[in-house]
This record gives C-alpha cells, structure tokens and sequence, in this order.
C-alpha cells in the first residue's frame, strides 16, 4: 500500500508456513477514511456561547491536522480517522486551562459534527463542507 501505514498490524504464527524462513504471517488492516481535506464553515458551540467558525483539514490517509477559525481566535490540533468518524484533539490556548477538548467526529457527506469534552465543558463543532 505504499507509504499509507496500516491501522492495525497482527502477527500470527504459522508453524508449517514453507515459505519465508519464518515461522509467522503478518496480516495488515487499512479502513478508508472519509476524505475530509478542505474548508468547512459553521459553528462552534462552547459555554461562552455560539460562534461562527471556518473548519481548515489537511489530511494524509488516514491522518489529519485541523485549523479552526474563530472571530477572535484560531484554534488547532491533530486527530485520526477510521472510515466516516475519528477523532481530533484540540490545542485550545488560555480559557480552558491545560486539558484540551477530545472531539469525536463524524462525517456524512457534505457536513461534520464534532462533539468534544474538556474536563466539565462541552463542545458542538457543526460545519459544511465549502470547497475540496
């Protein structure tokens, strides 16, 4: 599969395998992510309230780094995806301390919804896809 690194990788042993010169098989696992590289724009919902916010992606299979901009701030992190979900661990700098908020994500088509927990505070990112 070239440079696409496997999700999972499992080694089984195969005592009778003829071939090889070892006694184990390797059996690798990729699950296809979504493509989600692009610009969304929506909102972000956090306890200081609703604002409008544009979704940055860039992604490497299954690998992702995101930018989300916001009226007064710029906001990013990195997360992983398996098929249509994943997840995206968020640097947010300041008025949430030092945990920063774990979204697990799903994509449908056109759109991601995003729901992410540091500590006791929530957090709804909901955004549509504007171009590739």
């Amino acid at each position: 599969m070239g440079d696409w690194p496997p999700d999972r990788t499992l080694v089984i042993e195969v005592p009778e395998k003829p071939t090889g010169g070892t006694p184990v098989s390797l059996i690798y696992l990729w699950t296809v992510p979504a493509r989600l590289a692009g610009t969304w724009r929506g909102t972000l919902t956090s306890p200081q309230g609703t604002e409008t916010a544009e979704l940055q992606i860039v992604q490497w299979h299954q690998h992702i780094s995101a930018t989300i901009s916001l009226p007064r701030s710029r906001i990013s992190g990195k997360g992983r995806l398996s098929g249509a979900t994943g997840s995206l661990m968020i640097q947010v700098p300041g008025a949430l301390g030092s945990e920063p908020p774990a979204f697990a994500l799903r994509a449908s088509g056109d759109q991601i919804e995003a729901e992410g927990i540091a500590g006791h505070a929530r957090y709804l990112l909901q955004v549509v896809r504007v171009r590739h």
